[in-house]
């Protein structure tokens, strides 16, 4: 499996939808509340720690806050536990709203070294071969993008594979509610290494909605230095709430916070650039996000992955784009070789 089943274990029938209300409005206390005293009619001992963080939220008191030792991680923070009581540890409250706003539900990742033949056809995965409908031909250059280098447009080279996210199995995470819940999101890339040309990069996805009319490919003969397939990584997701880093469009809203305690939250984290739907990190440039209107989809770490082969990537897609399902408009904002 590609998610981490931890919280799903823990929660019970018919708990994320509760999960997925708070998350969605942080420090709602009557949300909580609710939240709270249904699991207590469940005999979880969950609920009675809720309802002490509405009331600790309700004072802004880190006193009144519960103690969170034994709760799964990733719960705690996807009901805004952890921001929460950094807000009134630090005795920053006045800013609650702003940070609950602009706090985002995503999904951050490990990898794990796998040989491909030990991944079922439509794992998500980083490398390895690409599972592919039988009437697909194998992408070029031509349907790769990005916005800030030379345009790959008219390149009829082979694209390389990078990678595929199997959503079928992201569909319980919060987030989802800005995927599809089903289907295989598959990105290839093309880089013109062959002629010692960087600059000449851009990447591309397919969503392929139904998995079982997938089959692994093998690769074609002629791919491009640079763009050959790489050994592949197994992806492992796990739930949390990512807030947006230094130089980001989102910045104006938190300079007050930032002007008041900059210490108070790791804005843009390396902890969190491993992740998907949640905000892009600063790294060698500025933050690459060109405007609010544009969603952080994936973090690609192929510099690590293939040994400096391919750059990490950063990739994002439109909001509009995002709502209707159009992948195939995704833009590659932004790549790191160090």
């Amino acid at each position: 499996m590609s998610f981490d089943e931890t919280i799903n274990g823990l929660l019970r029938v018919g708990e994320r939808e509760h999960l997925q209300r708070v998350s969605h409005d942080l420090g709602n206390v009557s949300l909580l509340e609710e939240y709270g005293r249904w699991l207590q009619r469940e005999g979880d001992l969950r609920g009675e720690f809720l309802l002490q963080l509405a009331n600790g939220i309700s004072a802004w008191s880190v006193d009144q806050f519960p103690n969170p030792e034994g709760f799964d991680a990733s719960w705690l923070d996807l009901i805004g536990y952890s921001i929460a009581h950094r807000l009134a540890e630090r005795q920053l409250s006045q800013f609650a709203e702003t940070v609950f706003r602009v706090a985002r539900p995503a999904l951050r990742f490990s990898t794990e070294a796998t040989e491909d033949n030990q991944l079922e056809v439509g794992s998500s995965k980083f490398g390895g071969l690409p599972d592919l409908p039988a009437d697909l031909e194998w992408p070029i250059g031509d349907q790769c993008r990005a916005i800030y280098n030379d345009d790959t447009a008219g390149e009829q080279r082979l694209a390389g594979f990078l990678g595929q996210i199997n959503l079928d199995e992201l569909q319980n995470a919060v987030t989802n509610d800005r995927l599809p819940k089903t289907g295989l999101l598959s990105f290839f890339g093309f880089q013109d290494m062959e002629n010692d040309n960087p600059d000449k990069i851009g990447v591309m996805a397919r969503w392929f909605p139904d998995r079982s009319q997938l089959s692994r490919r093998p690769a074609p003969d002629n791919l491009t230095t640079g763009n050959e397939c790489f050994p592949s990584a197994q992806i492992v997701f796990t739930e949390f709430l990512d807030l947006p880093g230094w130089g980001s469009p989102w910045q104006e809203e938190l300079q007050e916070l930032i002007n008041a305690d900059e210490e108070a939250f790791d804005f843009g984290t390396w902890d969190n650039i491993r992740n998907m739907m949640g905000y892009a990190v600063a790294t060698s440039g500025d933050e690459p996000t060109p405007d609010k209107q544009s969603q952080h989809l994936i973090f690609f770490p192929t510099n690590e992955l293939t040994g400096w082969i391919w750059p990490d990537l950063h990739i994002q897609i439109a909001e509009s784009n995002l709502k209707e399902r159009r992948f195939e408009e995704i833009q590659l904002v932004w790549v790191d070789w160090d």
